[in-house]
């Protein structure tokens, strides 16, 4: 069975998984340009302009279960299923995919996932990244801490 794991400032509440994505202010390594809060965790090596992962997943029957029986105002149709890596393209570490995104109020952030073996074992409540693009303000579509670079400085995959 997976394990929930409940965070809302990058501290956990609640927790049975191991590790986290954490942050850094910035990343020379990746050239990733950051704001606070965000940036790359360890484990995970990306560069902007790469693209992004698009590791695929499926959420077991396991996990929806406990997804529902944990947070029973979700609707069960709004679940995701199958599951793709939003992050930048990477080969090593954790894959992060949306579970559910339609958590009432602004400040509520999503339902997350994590895998790192083809089988996501895991539910992140994370807070939605806070980070704007410089030009047009367009929100980081990841959450807060999220490795490698914000969703605007990676380019989708046709």
């Amino acid at each position: 069975m997976g394990t929930l794991e409940r965070r809302t400032n990058g501290t956990a509440e609640a927790a049975g998984g191991t590790g986290g994505a954490t942050g850094a202010a910035a990343s020379p390594a990746t050239g990733a340009a950051t704001s606070p809060g965000t940036g790359t965790g360890p484990g995970v090596s990306a560069v902007a302009g790469d693209g992004v992962c698009e590791k695929s997943a499926f959420l077991t029957p396991a996990l929806r279960a406990e997804l529902l029986a944990s947070y029973p105002d979700v609707r069960p149709d709004l679940v995701a299923d199958d599951l793709i890596c939003h992050l930048a393209a990477h080969d090593d570490g954790d894959h992060f995919a949306i579970l559910y995104d339609h958590l009432p109020g602004p400040d509520a952030g999503a339902l997350w996932t994590r895998w790192s073996d083809d089988v996501p074992r895991v539910i992140l409540l994370r807070p939605d990244c806070p980070a704007r693009s410089p030009e047009d303000r367009i929100p980081c579509g990841h959450f807060t801490a999220h490795p490698g670079p914000h969703s605007w400085q990676t380019p989708t995959q046709a």
